[in-house]
């Protein structure tokens, strides 16, 4: 009980699974728009939201958008497109398949601290998995790194 009662305790968690969630949200981008970038065609510049406008090509489409994926049912869902790009990159030889169970579990687990912030709040059986950000962290360098070199 002591997680919902100690405001350093509560204000260390917020700012963890904060750090968790913006961690995430960065490798999930990297992952989603380098790919993105080269195999879609850039129309221009969206100036209001900052964000370039590209048009999907065949190529794109097949790799990504209709990649068969047997684990996912919903093949239009936000985490089609991340998977199926965590899975263009250990295709590329960027990562492996561990990395790639790495990418889910970091997926899954910010889905947890997002969806279900109470229980991180209260439940002292959930905390954020500090490895797995240390994780998130190393896969954002290594793909980061790999798109460079």
């Amino acid at each position: 009980m002591k997680k919902i009662t100690d405001p350093a305790t509560i204000k260390r968690n917020l700012m963890i699974a904060s750090l968790f969630v913006t961690a995430f949200e960065m490798l999930k981008s990297s992952v989603e728009d380098k790919i993105k970038g080269l195999l879609c065609e850039i129309t221009g510049f969206d100036d209001e939201k900052g964000t370039v406008k590209t048009k999907v090509t065949p190529t794109y489409r097949a790799a990504i958008l209709d990649r068969d994926i047997p684990e996912i049912t919903n093949k239009k869902s936000d985490f089609q497109v991340f998977y199926a790009s965590c899975l263009w990159f250990q295709d590329s030889g960027a990562i492996t398949e561990e990395e790639v169970k790495d990418l889910q579990a970091i997926r899954k687990h910010r889905n947890l601290i997002t969806h279900n912030p109470v229980r991180l709040l209260v439940d002292d059986a959930v905390d954020v998995n500090l490895e797995l950000l240390r994780k998130a962290h190393h896969m954002l360098n290594k793909i980061d790194k790999w798109w460079i070199l």
